[in-house]
């Protein structure tokens, strides 16, 4: 058997399991397509059963138009067993890993739509995780959301 082979055949089972190989497998979605004001909360959450060691990414899948600049932030609140542990504050253009990125820029406004990975949240004991998340935004005048959610892989 040619040495190619092997390669291949490995080539091909990680194109039919899809992008799991390189970003994990997704265990929820919040769709947080909305942005929250200090007196309109928005919030989306999910709730996972996670053990000690597991370790959680957060990704974000993003499609939005907007003129000029925009700073869009994502405060996850993460409560293990209904008490909060930790707040996570996340700004989607800060990037670790992206893909399916789209950007076009004209006459000041702004199309972009993109996957990509911000965090790890590493999880250090047994129970029942709830990510709660908003979406805040710096202007929301030139703003169009089509698609801002936040999802979660193991």
């Amino acid at each position: 058997m040619s040495p190619r082979i092997p390669l291949l055949l490995f080539g091909l089972a990680m194109l039919m399991s899809g992008c799991d190989f390189i970003t994990g497998k997704e265990v929820a979605r919040l769709a947080v397509d909305r942005v929250s004001t200090a007196t309109e909360r928005h919030p989306q959450e999910a709730t996972l059963m996670l053990e000690a060691q597991d370790q959680i990414a957060v990704w974000s899948d993003m499609d939005l138009t907007y003129d000029g600049d925009m700073d869009l932030l994502f405060v996850v609140e993460v409560l293990r067993d209904s008490v909060p542990i930790e707040q996570l504050r996340i700004d989607p253009s800060v990037m670790n890993i992206t893909v399916r990125e789209r950007m076009t820029v004209k006459n000041g406004r702004t199309e972009r739509s993109y996957n990509a990975k911000h965090e790890v949240l590493k999880v250090d004991t047994d129970g029942r995780y709830t990510f709660r998340a908003v979406l805040l935004a710096s202007d929301t005048s030139g703003l169009r959301i089509n698609k801002a959610q936040l999802v979660l892989r193991r």
